[in-house]
């Protein structure tokens, strides 16, 4: 047994973190498909609530129901969070104001962390990518899903990325619904 409890054969705990979920989430598709393929234990946590899928019989859903102020959190949500965090070996955020906080958590936690740029970042906030970009150190991987989101990236947000580091990993195409939406 490790120190965390776990013994090396428990498969790796992975818990997407997203603003919203919905039936359209991509990050939703994404850990879906983790679970059904892979040996990873997977989770999902909202941040706002909530949970307006179907997908709660396919992997683990947890809200955090972050309230409407101006930061969008307060204590009782964080307490949340790390209650609902520390049970996972590596966070994925998808949505920039989530993982400004819990990229903050996830080092906090001592948990992996990696961020995921799916938009090109001149659609965030200026508050949004200030506090997204800043907290981009903490994170121990950043990917973009195309180099035109990657270009999109200031030259400081780059920098606090990592810089060259940051990889593109596109998004990937179920090709079992796609062959069945041709029939």
């Amino acid at each position: 047994m490790s120190d965390s409890g776990r013994s090396s054969e428990d498969p790796i705990r992975v818990c997407h973190v997203v603003n919203r979920l919905t039936d359209m989430s991509r990050p939703a598709d994404d850990a879906v498909a983790m679970q059904r393929h892979t040996s990873l234990d997977v989770g999902i946590l909202a941040w706002f609530g909530p949970i307006a899928t179907d997908l709660q019989d396919q992997v683990r859903n947890h809200c955090v129901d972050a309230p409407g102020t101006v930061l969008e959190t307060d204590r009782q949500t964080i307490s949340n969070a790390v209650d609902i965090l520390s049970a996972y070996d590596v966070l994925h955020a998808h949505h920039p104001h989530s993982a400004t906080f819990v990229k903050l958590l996830a080092h906090h936690l001592d948990l992996s962390i990696v961020y995921t740029y799916g938009t090109p970042s001149f659609r965030y906030s200026l508050q949004g990518r200030l506090s997204n970009g800043l907290t981009n150190v903490f994170a121990d991987k950043i990917t973009c899903n195309s180099p035109a989101v990657r270009d999109t990236l200031k030259r400081w947000e780059r920098w606090m990325a990592g810089g060259e580091s940051i990889d593109i990993v596109y998004t990937g195409v179920d090709t079992e619904e796609t062959r069945a939406a041709q029939t």
